[in-house]
């Protein structure tokens, strides 16, 4: 079996498995978040290389350091694979105010989404509806929406179980909603941050115009769930009210970059694939930590944990730690190597399989429980153990 691990700038991921593959991998899994220095790296990939969005200095960084990281690991290949992918620069901060009457303004936090065209450098200047869905955009039609901001005002369900699926419900808004709008005449779309929390940091995120013409693309930004808040309240009082906003974001032409690709052939099924992945680029306004940095990182640990080989029916060897354990031994007979009358037992463990080299000397675990002969101390590891069991694995490295 070939093991692929792979760092997209797109996301995705495949796993088929039998129930004992799913058993295998949660081990795998297990060791990998409770045995590792995954903090560390993760620690690397978002302060010392920081923001990696697509296209940028970051991501490019990112790129060698994945494929750096990959290699320390020993797979049987490393490789980059060129992909073409966008390039949008943000530009200056961004700038937004309620003007609830002439002379007396609110000034309140947004960010342009991504992929989203610039504003005149003065901005743009009008009233604004709120719509809470796509639906009820559609019955104010154009005579209510034409020339106006268009503000989606959906919060995310706070009290789903799940996070991702309150994601999920509210996102629509934020991706599609610019290019509804635009059937109706708008001029910009604000948008409610994907956020549970009440705060004043206004969330980025992707949104796309569909197959629509630059000539025809109206300028979109989020707004922080307290800007939204105050907004909708404001609005209550003031359906007059204005909105202004004002972003120089640019979209360039397409870039080169890579995916980072590691592959591991294994022994016994060599053409069969398990693929997984996780992308390596985020958004400019953080760091990247949680979307995707901590993804990677525990790709980059469940690549390590493949190394451990596994045969349900002999056992197990730990190419990492070099420990090997048998799930069984029955013992026939015992050669006079030592003499006739000699009842030591000498074991030798050698893999059948070379894919894989052991970074640390081999170690065999005897669990004495079901064992049906005597054990002695083992002197040899250092420690005052029975045999093979609870030794000090640092003095047999």
């Amino acid at each position: 079996m070939k093991f692929f691990i792979s760092t997209y700038l797109l996301f995705f991921s495949i796993f088929i498995f039998s129930q004992d593959d799913e058993i295998v991998i949660k081990n795998i899994f297990d060791t990998t978040m409770t045995s590792s220095s995954s903090y560390e790296l993760l620690d690397f990939l978002s302060n010392e290389i920081g923001h990696r969005l697509s296209g940028s200095l970051g991501a490019e960084r990112a790129v060698e350091w994945g494929r750096s990281e990959l290699s320390k690991i020993g797979f049987d290949k490393v490789w980059l694979q060129e992909v073409m992918v966008p390039k949008w620069v943000r530009g200056p901060k961004e700038f937004a105010l309620i003007e609830t009457q002439p002379g007396i303004t609110f000034n309140v936090d947004v960010c342009a989404l991504g992929g989203s065209v610039a504003t005149p450098s003065v901005g743009i200047k009008s009233n604004v509806v709120e719509v809470k869905s796509f639906e009820e955009l559609k019955l104010l039609g154009k005579n209510e929406v034409d020339g106006k901001i268009v503000f989606f005002n959906r919060p995310m369900q706070p009290n789903l179980v799940s996070a991702f699926q309150a994601y999920g419900e509210a996102v629509d808004q934020r991706v599609n909603g610019a290019a509804e709008a635009i059937k109706y005449g708008a001029i910009g779309v604000i948008v409610r941050s994907m956020n549970l929390r009440l705060d004043d940091n206004p969330h980025t995120g992707t949104m796309s115009y569909g197959n629509l013409p630059s000539s025809k693309r109206i300028p979109a930004a989020a707004i922080s769930t307290n800007a939204a808040e105050k907004l909708s309240k404001l609005l209550k009082i003031n359906p007059n009210l204005n909105f202004l906003f004002r972003q120089q974001c640019k979209t360039y032409k397409d870039v080169k970059s890579y995916n980072v690709i590691a592959e591991l052939k294994g022994s016994e099924f060599p053409d069969e694939i398990i693929l997984v992945g996780g992308h390596l680029d985020s958004w400019d306004l953080g760091d990247g930590s949680h979307d995707d940095g901590a993804g990677i990182v525990r790709l980059y640990y469940l690549a390590s944990g493949i190394r451990t080989y596994i045969n349900n029916t002999q056992g197990t060897i730990n190419y990492t730690t070099g420990q090997i354990t048998l799930n069984s031994l029955n013992v026939a007979s015992i050669s006079n190597i030592r003499g006739a009358s000699s009842s030591v037992l000498e074991l030798t463990v050698t893999p059948s399989s070379n894919d894989v080299v052991p970074v640390r000397n081999q170690i065999v675990e005897i669990d004495i429980a079901n064992l049906n002969i005597t054990v002695a101390e083992d002197t040899f590891v250092g420690g005052s153990s029975e045999a093979g069991v609870g030794y000090t694995t640092t003095t047999s490295y």
